[in-house]
């Protein structure tokens, strides 16, 4: 049977690792001490309650203030009882925003087939009814002021 001893542990040397100050607390990690340091998650009221009102990204429907901010967690923006930055969000109805938190597949390949995808279609109708000049206009980097010349 093994016993227990009462003598102290010495010879490992802590000011090398990420402990807080203020002691060693289990569990808990000085994100400063890191390489690649904790991503910035912006918080801002304000910005999530200007999506009421809006029309809802996914399905277009005006919905009298019921369109709220749905968070979008991809790649590492959010992690275990985190919510990831306010500035990746979408505008979404009740519906949409319920499809899309319960999606199994996850946000990005809602997110693909919900929106891209029908924005994709949008822009080649608008092509097929315009010609080149439309494609233009729906091109998100031409309408950018730097390509303005």
């Amino acid at each position: 049977m093994l016993s227990r001893t009462t003598a102290k542990r010495s010879g490992i040397d802590y000011s090398g690792l990420a402990i807080p100050k203020g002691g060693r607390k289990v569990g808990r990690v000085d994100k400063s001490a890191l390489t690649f340091g904790e991503p910035e998650r912006i918080r801002d009221r304000a910005y999530l309650d200007s999506s009421n009102g809006r029309a809802c990204e996914c399905c277009g429907q005006l919905w009298n203030g019921a369109v709220v901010a749905a968070h979008v967690s991809i790649e590492q923006s959010a992690g275990m009882g985190l919510k990831a930055s306010d500035d990746l969000t979408l505008d979404l109805c009740h519906d949409c925003h319920s499809s899309f938190d319960t999606d199994p597949r996850g946000h990005a390949v809602w997110i693909a087939e919900n929106i891209v995808m029908k924005w994709l279609r949008h822009r080649y109708r608008a092509w097929c009814r315009g010609g080149e000049r439309a494609r233009k206009t729906l091109n998100a980097r031409a309408a950018m002021p730097e390509n303005d010349r």
